[in-house]
Parts: C-alpha cells; structure tokens; sequence
C-alpha cells in the first residue's frame, strides 16, 4: 500500500497541470454542491415569525393551465374556508392567498411589484404586524391596502418607518 502511495505522490508531482484542473474542477463541483445543499435548506425552513408552523397547512389551487391564467382565479378558493368550518375540521384558523403581479408608475418608468390578495383571517393565522395603523381593519376594507417596508422604499425613498 506504502508504494502505490508514493507510486501516485510521484505522478502527481510529475503532472502538475493535469491535477490542479481536476483538483480545481472538483473543488468548483463540490462548492456548487454546497451552495445548492444551503439555498435548499434555507428555504425549506419556515418564516420564524410563523408561529407554530408545524399547525400551517398549504392547499395551492390550480385551476388553470401554465401561461393561462383566469378571471375566477381570485375568487375560486371562496367557499373552501366556509365548507371545512362547516364540517368542523379541525382548523383553528383559515385563510387564502392569491398571488400576482402588477406595474407600478414610478417616475415615469413602470416598476414589477408583487400583488398578494389575501384575506383578512391571514393577520392572526401568521402573526402579522403592521409598522403603522392596524393591518386587520385595513384588509377589512374593500379599498384597503397594505405595503412593504421594501415597496414603500420603492415608491416614497427613505422615509421613517416606525
């Protein structure tokens, strides 16, 4: 076993520019592994301002095909909460999410912001908090709406948020 070590210890010192680029393409392989391995776990863990997560259940609806969205999208899932009280599951809390996309004019140029659609139920079932007013009162509203720390940034620049 000692002489096929120094055997391969000899043939590496004898061909060094062949070793360091498979050394090189290995250690690049196995960094790309590890970022990977990483990205994957930080987002398989939930938000830890979710309180009790292992409680949270996701049903994601799926009513069209890829690239065709509908009008009835928003309001489909509508009488799904109301049918599982009904039948007593359960759920302490239920709530439902619609998610999309929208542009926003600022300055003249048109700016990708993300669009949720949510209903008011979603306040206590995540925990939320607003920086200012009351969140719960605002999704209430029919012309309610609520922003990020992040969009208000976008839209206004840097304002006090507290």
């Amino acid at each position: 076993m000692k002489a096929l070590l120094l055997d391969a210890l000899r043939g590496l010192y004898h061909r060094r520019g062949p070793t360091l680029v498979a050394a090189g393409g290995l250690m690049l392989a196995m960094t790309a592994c590890v970022l990977v391995a990483l990205v994957a776990i930080a987002l398989s863990k939930p938000d830890p301002a979710i309180p009790d997560p292992d409680k949270v259940v996701v049903l994601d609806m799926k009513g069209n095909p890829p690239g065709q969205p509908g009008s009835w999208t928003t309001g489909a899932p509508m009488a799904f909460a109301d049918m599982l009280k009904e039948r007593r599951v359960p759920l302490e809390l239920i709530s439902r999410v619609f998610g999309s996309g929208i542009d926003i004019d600022n300055q003249g140029r048109p700016e990708p912001a993300y669009l949720l659609v949510v209903d008011p139920d979603l306040v206590p079932l995540l925990g939320l908090t607003a920086l200012h007013g009351d969140l719960h009162a605002t999704l209430v509203r029919h012309d309610g709406i609520a922003i990020t720390p992040a969009l208000a940034r976008k839209l206004w620049g840097e304002i006090p948020m507290g």
